[in-house]
C-alpha cells in the first residue's frame, strides 16, 4: 500500500488511507480522499515556474495541494472559506486567478499533510505536528469546540490565529475526512474522530455528535479497537474504517449498504467495538494495505496486490460489470467477493474513493504506476474521454484503459472530489479532469475536461502554481554560520587512501587548486559500487514529505545517499546533512574533518551544508563526490573532483574542504537547455537524467561507460553546455538511469533496458562479455532479455552486477556473482552468455512478495544488493563481511542453496518499515518510512552517524531492531 519514492527523493506514496509506524509517531504515507544555519533572505521576490507538489487533496468543489516548500494553495469553490484566503470569492474560475494570482494560504508554518472533504472543511498537519482546520465549522468539524462556526473568510482568521485541534497527550500523523466528521490517526496508533454522528461513524459516543470544547483535550477518548492500534484510518461519507496493527480490517458507522462490509446492513457504533469488535472477512489468510471509504461503499487492497470493493454499486464504483451491491449479505464477502479485475497480471498499490454517496466513483494507481477510475462519470471525471460509466456493465473492466494523463506521465496520488478529479503526477506537477463550475480545475476556466478524447492526455493542462517567492520563503539564500563547534577526528585520518578496484590500474597523483593544496592517494581500480536508487518510471520530486523552507526547526529526512565511507540525508526542510569520512571535502563542510564518530560531532554538532539553497534531490559515489538538485532544477557538486566528476570544466579539483567554496560559490553543472531530475553516481562516473528524457554523463571514460566520445573522458570547460551530447538512445527517451562502477544501464521509454560500459562479467546482459561505448548506441543499441514480454520499472547498476524491477514485480540479478549478489543461492556468474538471460531466475523475495525497489552497492570486490518489498520490509544478500546486510551476523547471503529461501528480512525496529535504502562501501543506510535514518556496517569513518566510535552494527542479533540507533541530525533552522 505503502510506496516511497526511491527517486527524486523517495519519498511515501500517497494513499486513500495512510499508513503509520507505531512508536514512532510517523506516517508511513500520507492519505488523500483516498538548526544553526540562519537565512537572510533576499529581498527581491524571485519570479519561478512551478516548484512542484508534494501533495494534493479534494473536496467538495474544491482543491489544494502541498508544495514542495510547504505552503499551501487552493482553489475552486469558496463559500465558507474552505480556500482559506481571507474571502469567500471562488479561485480558479478565472485566467487571474491562477499563477502569481492564487495567493498562498496563510497557515502560519509550512504543511506537511493536508486533507478536504465534502463538507468543505479543510485540515492540515504543520510543521510542528499540530492540526489546524478551517472553512465551513457546521457540527464542531473544525475542531476548535464551536458547534457551528466559519473560519477562512476573513483574514484576520488565518496563520497564527488558526486555532489548533487539541487531541490530548498526543498529535494526529494522518487525516481523513468523510461527509460531516473528520478522523486523525495519532502518533499513538489510536483514532480520534469528531464531528456529526448520527450513525455512530465516530465510534464514540454512541450516536451523539462530538467536540464540544469541554468533550476535546486529555476528555476525548479514543476508538475502542480492543487493544489494537491502527495502521490506517478512512472516513467515509458515514461510515468510518481502519486497518488494524494485525491488518485485519474493522469499520463502524452507517451500513445501508453494506459498505462495513460484514455481510449485513446493520449499522455499528461504539457499543459494537471494544470487546464486540469484528473485523471483515477478506478471504483465507488475507489482510489489507490501503483501504478507502468512499460514499457508500468501500474499497481495500490486500497483502498480494488484489484490490475489492464492496457496498453500494450503482454507477459500478465496485468494479464489478454490474450494479449489484455487494457486502449485505453473509455469502458476498470473503473468497466469494471477486477482486477488481485490473488488467493482466496488474495489482494495485493506492486506492481511492469519492464520498459524495450518488455519485461514487473509485481510482487506483497501479503497480507500474498508471491510473485506472471508474464508476460514475457524467462530466469525465473519470479521464477516459467520454461521460460513460464504466464498471456498471458487463466486460467494462476488462476493456477499461489507463487515464491519459500526457507523455510520459505517471501517477503518484488521486484526490477525489465531488465530481472532480486531480492526479499529483511524478513529475510533481498536478493535471485534474471532470466538473470545472467553480474553478476546481485550476485551469482559470469553467472548461471542464476529461469528458471527450480531446481533453485528455497532453491537452489537459498543468495546474499553474507558479508565482512570485516571498523573501521570507526564497530558496536563494545566504547562510549565516555560527561558528563550528571543535571537531574529533581520528587519530589516523590521513589523505591518502588505497581502494583496490578491478580491473587493476593504479594511479598516484597530486590534486591541486587554488591556493595549492594537496592530496595524493593511491586509487587501483576495481569495477566497483552503488547506486543511487531508481524506482520509478517518471524522473522527479517524489512526492512524500515537505521540504520546508521556513524557519521552522526540523529533524526527519526525505532522502539519504551514501558514497565511499559517508552518507548524507536531505531533511524535510531541503536542508542537507552529511557524516563520515571527509578527507576530500565531500561533506562540504569547508574543512577535513571526520563527522559522526563521536558524539560531539553529531546532532547539533553535525552542521548542515552550505549549499546556498534548499535540496530536492541528492548523491553520492564511490569517488567522493556528492551532487545535489537545489530547488531551482540546478545541480552542483563538490568532494573529490578528479577526472572531472564535480562537472564544473576542471580535470583536478577538490570543493568543500575550504569554507569559501560551498555556497553561493559552488559551479553549476551546466547541461545546456534542459536540467537535471535525477543523477547517479558509479565510481568515477556520474549520469544525469533530464527534464527532457535525455540522458547527460560525465567523467572518466575508459570502458565507455559515459555512453559519448568512444573511450576519451568528458567534462572539461569547452565541452559543457549545448555542446555536451546526450547519449544516443535511438530516438528513445530514458524515465531511469542508473551508474554502476564502469557501466551504465537506462530504462526506455519502452521499458526496456539499455546498458553500455564494462562487460567483463556479463553485467550489461547481452549474454557476451564484450564491453559496449558511443559505438554500440544510436541505431546498433541492443536491449536486455528480461523475458517474455517483460519490461522494467525499476534499474539498480552495481559493481559489476545489474539487477531490475520487472512489472510484474519480480526482480532479476545479473553479472558478477562471487559474493551471492544475485540471490542466486550460488556464485555463478550469470549474463555472459546468451542462454543464461533467456533463462534467468527471477529472485525469491518470500511467498507471494514482489519487490517495489532496488538497489545495489558499487565496490566490485564487495557486491550486494537490497530491495524493499512490496510490504515495504527490506531484504539484503550478498558480502555481508561487516555486517552490511543487517542480518545479524557477518555470513554471505545468497551464495548457497537455500539460503535465499530462509533469508529474513531486516530487523529495523518494532513497527519500523523501509522508505529508502543508500549503499556505500561496506556500509548500509536506511531511511525508515517514520523519517528517521537507521546504519548498518562498517563504521570507521563515522559513517554510521551514531556518534559511538568504532562500534559496529549489523553484525549480531543484538545489534539490530530496537537496538539499532536512529541517526541524531539534530534540528535544523535554514
Amino acid at each position: 500500500m505503502r510506496r516511497y519514492i526511491a527517486v527524486l527523493l523517495g519519498m511515501l506514496l500517497v494513499i486513500t488511507a495512510v499508513m503509520w509506524q507505531p512508536d514512532t509517531g510517523k506516517p508511513v504515507a500520507d492519505a488523500a480522499a483516498s538548526r544553526a544555519d540562519t537565512p537572510t533572505a533576499s529581498m527581491t521576490p524571485t519570479s519561478i515556474p512551478n516548484i512542484g507538489s508534494l501533495m494534493v487533496a479534494a473536496g467538495h468543489n474544491y482543491s489544494c495541494a502541498v508544495l514542495t516548500d510547504g505552503t499551501v494553495r487552493c482553489w475552486g469553490e469558496n463559500y465558507a472559506g474552505q480556500l482559506g484566503l481571507g474571502s469567500t470569492t471562488n479561485y480558479g474560475d478565472d485566467a487571474n486567478e491562477v499563477g502569481s494570482g492564487l495567493p498562498t494560504v496563510n497557515i502560519g508554518q509550512t504543511v506537511k499533510y493536508i486533507t478536504a472533504g465534502e463538507h468543505n472543511t479543510t485540515c492540515v498537519i504543520r510543521a510542528d505536528d499540530t492540526t489546524v482546520c478551517w472553512g465551513n465549522g457546521y457540527g464542531y468539524l473544525l475542531g476548535t469546540g464551536a458547534w457551528n462556526d466559519t473560519i477562512g473568510d476573513s483574514s484576520s482568521e488565518m496563520g497564527s490565529a488558526l486555532t489548533p485541534v487539541d487531541f490530548g497527550s498526543s498529535y494526529a500523523v494522518t487525516l481523513s475526512e468523510g461527509d460531516d466528521h473528520i478522523c486523525a490517526l495519532m502518533a499513538s496508533g489510536e483514532v480520534k474522530c469528531w464531528g456529526q454522528n448520527g450513525y455512530g461513524q465516530l465510534g464514540i459516543s454512541g450516536t451523539a455528535n462530538y467536540g464540544a470544547i469541554a468533550e476535546l483535550g486529555t476528555n476525548w477518548p479514543a476508538v475502542d479497537l480492543n487493544g489494537n492500534t491502527a495502521l490506517a484510518v478512512s472516513a467515509g461519507a458515514f461510515h468510518t474504517c481502519a486497518i488494524l496493527n494485525t491488518g485485519a480490517v474493522t469499520c463502524w458507522g452507517l451500513n445501508d449498504k453494506g459498505q462495513l462490509g460484514y455481510g449485513d446492513t446493520t449499522n455499528r457504533t461504539s457499543a459494537d467495538l471494544g470487546s464486540a469488535l469484528t473485523t471483515i472477512n477478506l478471504g483465507t489468510g488475507r489482510t489489507a494495505t490501503a483501504i478507502a471509504a468512499g460514499g457508500y461503499y468501500t474499497c481495500a487492497i490486500l497483502d498480494n496486490g488484489s484490490l475489492k470493493c464492496w457496498g453500494y454499486n450503482a454507477t459500478g464504483q465496485l468494479g464489478q460489470d454490474s450494479t449489484t451491491t455487494l457486502g449485505d449479505g453473509a455469502a458476498e464477502m470473503g473468497d466469494n467477493l471477486l477482486p477488481v479485475y485490473l488488467g493482466s497480471g496488474r495489482t494495485a498499490q493506492s486506492v481511492y474513493a469519492s464520498r459524495r454517496a450518488d455519485l461514487d466513483y473509485t481510482c487506483a494507481i497501479l503497480d507500474d504506476d498508471t491510473l485506472k477510475c471508474w464508476g460514475e462519470n457524467a462530466i469525465g471525471q473519470l479521464g477516459v474521454g467520454d461521460s460513460n460509466n464504466r464498471g456498471d456493465a458487463t466486460g467494462e473492466m476488462a476493456l477499461l484503459g489507463t487515464v491519459n494523463l500526457g507523455t510520459g506521465q505517471t501517477a503518484a496520488q488521486v484526490a477525489l472530489g465531488e465530481r472532480h478529479t486531480c492526479v499529483l503526477l511524478k513529475s510533481a506537477n498536478i493535471k485534474c479532469f471532470g466538473n470545472a463550475g467553480a474553478g476546481q480545475l485550476g485551469y482559470g476556466s469553467t472548461i471542464g475536461y476529461g469528458g471527450s478524447s480531446i481533453t485528455t492526455g497532453d491537452n489537459i493542462p498543468i495546474v499553474d502554481l507558479s508565482d512570485v517567492i516571498p523573501p521570507t520563503l526564497t530558496p536563494s539564500r545566504t547562510l549565516t554560520r555560527s561558528k563550528t563547534p571543535s571537531k574529533t577526528k581520528s587519530p589516523t585520518k590521513t589523505k591518502t587512501r588505497t581502494k583496490t578496484k578491478s580491473p587493476t590500474k593504479t594511479k598516484t597523483r597530486t590534486k591541486t587548486k587554488s591556493p595549492t593544496k594537496t592530496l595524493t592517494r593511491t586509487k587501483t581500480k576495481s569495477p566497483t559500487k552503488t547506486l543511487t536508487p531508481t524506482k520509478t518510471l517518471t524522473p522527479t520530486l517524489t512526492p512524500t514529505l515537505t521540504p520546508s523552507m521556513t524557519a521552522t526547526p526540523v529533524s526527519g529526512s526525505l532522502m539519504i545517499a551514501a558514497g565511499h565511507n559517508y552518507s548524507c540525508a536531505v531533511m524535510t526542510n531541503g536542508a542537507v546533512k552529511c557524516w563520515g569520512e571527509n578527507n576530500a571535502g565531500q561533506l562540504g563542510l569547508g574543512n577535513t574533518d571526520i563527522y559522526g564518530l563521536t558524539s560531539s560531532t553529531i546532532g547539533s554538532g553535525l552542521p548542515a551544508v552550505d549549499i546556498g539553497q534548499t535540496v530536492t534531490y541528492i548523491a553520492a559515489g564511490e569517488g567522493n563526490a556528492t551532487c545535489a538538485i537545489r530547488a531551482d532544477d540546478k545541480t552542483v557538486c563538490w568532494g573529490d573532483g578528479y577526472g572531472y566528476l564535480l562537472g564544473n570544466g576542471l580535470w583536478n579539483t577538490i570543493i568543500g574542504d575550504s569554507s569559501g567554496e560551498m555556497g553561493s560559490a559552488l559551479t553549476t553543472v551546466d547541461f545546456g537547455s534542459s536540467y537535471a531530475v535525477t543523477l547517479s553516481e558509479g565510481d568515477d562516473h556520474i549520469c544525469a537524467l533530464l527534464a527532457s528524457g535525455a540522458v547527460k554523463c560525465w567523467g572518466q571514460n575508459d570502458h565507455g561507460q559515459l555512453g559519448i566520445n568512444g573511450t576519451a573522458n568528458f567534462g572539461e570547460s569547452a565541452e559543457l553546455g549545448a555542446s555536451w551530447p546526450a547519449v544516443d538512445l535511438n530516438g528513445h527517451t530514458a524515465v531511469a538511469v542508473s551508474a554502476g562502477a564502469f557501466h551504465t544501464c537506462a530504462i526506455l521509454n519502452t521499458g526496456a533496458i539499455t546498458c553500455w560500459g564494462l562487460n567483463t562479467y556479463g553485467q550489461l546482459g547481452y549474454g557476451d562479455t564484450t564491453s559496449r561505448g558511443s559505438a554500440d548506441l544510436g541505431s546498433a543499441l541492443q536491449t536486455v532479455n528480461l523475458g517474455t514480454g517483460r519490461t522494467a520499472t525499476a534499474i539498480a547498476a552495481g559493481g559489476n552486477h545489474t539487477c531490475a524491477i520487472l512489472d510484474n514485480g519480480t526482480l532479476k540479478c545479473w553479472g558478477y556473482n562471487a559474493s551471492g549478489q544475485l540471490g542466486q543461492d550460488s556464485t555463478t556468474t550469470l549474463g555472459d552468455t546468451s542462454s543464461e538471460m533467456t533463462n534467468l531466475t527471477a529472485i525469491n523475495l518470500g511467498v507471494g512478495r514482489t519487490a517495489k525497489s532496488v538497489y545495489t552497492s558499487r565496490r566490485a570486490d564487495l557486491d550486494y544488493t537490497c530491495a524493499i518489498l512490496d510490504n515495504n520490509a527490506l531484504k539484503c544478500w550478498g558480502e555481508n563481511g561487516s555486517g552490511q546486510l543487517g542480518v545479524g551476523d557477518s555470513d554471505n547471503r545468497g551464495d548457497a542453496a537455500g539460503e535465499m529461501a530462509a533469508l529474513g528480512t531486516v530487523n529495523l525496529g518494532t513497527g519500523q518499515t523501509a522508505a529508502q535504502v543508500a549503499m556505500g562501501e561496506m556500509h548500509t543506510c536506511v531511511l525508515l518510512t517514520s523519517t528517521d535514518i537507521k546504519c548498518f556496517g562498517k563504521p570507521n569513518q563515522g559513517q554510521l552517524g551514531d556518534g559511538l566510535g568504532f562500534y559496529t552494527y549489523g553484525g549480531s542479533s543484538s545489534q539490530m531492531g530496537d537496538n539499532l540507533p536512529i541517526v541524531n541530525l539534530g534540528v535544523v533552522t535554514p
